[in-house]
């Protein structure tokens, strides 16, 4: 089997399945990266954060970040690597679960509390929505006031913009160039 029919089974069947814990594997958030293939995770049973290490079907396939879900098996033998992944839980995977009701309470409000506040910072808090009574006004009309009013503007996440202030530096600054 070549490389790109491999990859293209192994993420069909990451995106497709529907995965339920069988014998003992347990559902685990990522914390950190430790490298070589091994994530720190925080299981549902264990209070402390443990190592398991990704299979060679995922890697250079899939990749995992901090705070996403995954499905490990434990292992026994090891001291220090104690569970193998055996599948990344996506958002649908996660609701298929809540819905089953077999997603740990010890998750159940993380996910949910990040939402809200990356949603929360997410628009951009000075400029106002559109209201209702706009949106039952006329094309002609809306195309007219969109060139004099600003609309609402999406917030960039990954630039931070820092806000400007007008002190009495600026004002002497001016006062003396003129």
């Amino acid at each position: 089997m070549s490389k790109t029919t491999k990859k293209k089974h192994v993420t069909q069947e990451a995106i497709e399945s529907d995965f339920i814990p069988k014998n003992g594997q347990f559902i685990a958030k990522v914390i950190t990266a430790r490298g070589n293939n091994l994530h720190e995770v925080e299981s549902q049973y264990e209070s402390e954060s443990i190592l398991v290490s990704m299979p060679l079907k995922f890697r250079k396939t899939i990749w995992i970040k901090r705070d996403n879900f995954v499905m490990c098996d434990p292992i026994d033998e090891g001291t220090k690597v104690r569970g193998e992944i055996c599948a990344c839980l996506l958002d649908d995977h996660i609701r298929y679960l809540k819905k089953l009701s077999l997603w740990p309470q010890k998750f159940d409000n993380t996910g949910s509390k990040q939402a809200t506040e990356d949603s929360k910072f997410y628009l951009s808090a000075d400029i106002p929505l559109p209201s209702s009574s706009e949106s039952s006004q006329s094309e002609d009309e809306n195309e007219d006031q969109s060139e004099i009013t600003t609309e609402f503007k999406v917030m960039n996440l990954n630039r931070v913009v820092p806000e400007e202030t007008h002190s009495s530096s600026e004002s002497e600054t001016e006062e003396a160039c003129s």
